[in-house]
């Protein structure tokens, strides 16, 4: 009994990078999703496949290597989430990508204009920054704790 408790000690830890994974996955598909008018693809089966697509890539990624894709998923989540909020104050309709990609509205229109643009910019600019900050930060850290050891 003690060794089947012992298979399972780790499944926080691994249900974290399925849920990391995943969210940075669909997060990274919808941004790629904004850059259409009315979205990619018609059918939603199409949709869902798109979507899994970058869950399996991005799933595989964590598993293989957590600490070289933690630090570029984070700010993927980190950028797309930010600019989503602003969006809802400033009202400038990205955010209507997302009811048209999931159909929750069957009436919404996506349309790429110049403030849904400045928008898609700044995901990316806040996104690279994080990214470069985060890898600067994980290995100074790594390569500190190991030269320490």
């Amino acid at each position: 009994m003690f060794n089947s408790v012992l298979k399972f000690r780790n499944i926080g830890y691994h249900f974290s990078l399925v849920s990391q994974a995943a969210l940075s996955a669909s997060c990274f598909s919808f941004y790629l999703w904004s850059f259409c008018d009315n979205g990619l693809f018609i059918q939603s089966g199409s949709r869902a496949a798109f979507v899994f697509f970058f869950v399996a890539v991005f799933l595989f990624a964590f598993l293989t290597s957590p600490f070289l894709t933690s630090p570029v998923c984070h700010p993927i989540i980190g950028s797309y989430f930010f600019i989503l909020g602003i969006d809802c104050y400033v009202r400038s309709g990205w955010a209507i990508h997302i009811s048209t990609i999931t159909g929750a509205q069957q009436d919404a229109y996506y349309h790429v204009n110049r403030k849904t643009g400045i928008e898609m910019a700044f995901v990316l600019i806040i996104a690279a920054v994080g990214i470069i900050f985060q890898v600067w930060q994980v290995r100074n850290t790594a390569y500190r704790l190991y030269h320490n050891i």
